[in-house]
């Protein structure tokens, strides 16, 4: 876990670096540094998550990608994650000339939980083949976000803001819809909740 630890402390020191300088990269490898950061609190992808992300098309369409962290306790090891997510915000209101509001970001999510305990079954020789068809590390979700920033004029970032966040994913729709038990509960119930900020330099 410390090599991923140690990637995404490099990958966020160099974008500061990289933008707090008249850089001479060559575009193709301007693309590659992040265009900003995040920092999450819940939300599936771990109880705390930070990392890089990069606007792919006019601060329209962004690639975000998350290294999560579940800290030890009493009753279990901490848990590791990384999360992938496409953001899509197609509306941004300004509120006055620094104030501005994301009213509806919508996207996809990908999330890769580390460990053996996660890529095998405790107990596989107690199910027979195809019983748990689906993989125990991997989860996939859709998400809804809205966001309140605020611009500021230095030279390390250009606007900071917090966001709110609701998400549902697909192992919790498939019980919804596959298990009686589950059609009890509203679909309100199947939301993960999740608040961060979000930094763009």
């Amino acid at each position: 876990m410390r090599k991923q630890q140690y990637i995404l402390l490099i990958l966020l020191c160099l974008s500061i670096t990289v933008r707090a300088q008249d850089s001479s990269s060559s575009p193709f490898l301007k693309k590659l540094i992040p265009t900003g950061a995040q920092g999450q609190f819940a939300g599936n992808i771990g109880m705390i998550s930070i990392g890089p992300n990069w606007n792919l098309y006019k601060e329209k369409i962004h690639l975000e990608y998350s290294f999560g962290v579940v800290p030890e306790n009493e009753f279990l090891k901490p848990i590791y994650s990384s999360a992938l997510k496409l953001r899509f915000t197609p509306w941004k209101i300004n509120i006055d000339d620094k104030t501005h509001l994301y009213p509806a970001s919508l996207g996809i999510a990908m999330n890769y939980t580390y460990g053996e305990r996660y890529n095998k079954y405790n107990n596989p020789g107690q199910y027979e083949r195809g019983y748990y068809w689906w993989t125990t590390a991997m989860r996939f979700g859709t998400f809804y976000q809205i966001e309140i920033s605020r611009s500021f004029d230095t030279k390390f970032f250009k606007e900071a803001g917090v966001y709110f966040e609701t998400s549902i994913w697909d192992l919790d729709l498939y019980n919804y819809s596959a298990n009686e038990n589950y059609m009890e509960l509203s679909y309100m119930e199947l939301l993960t909740l999740g608040a961060g900020f979000r930094i763009y330099f």
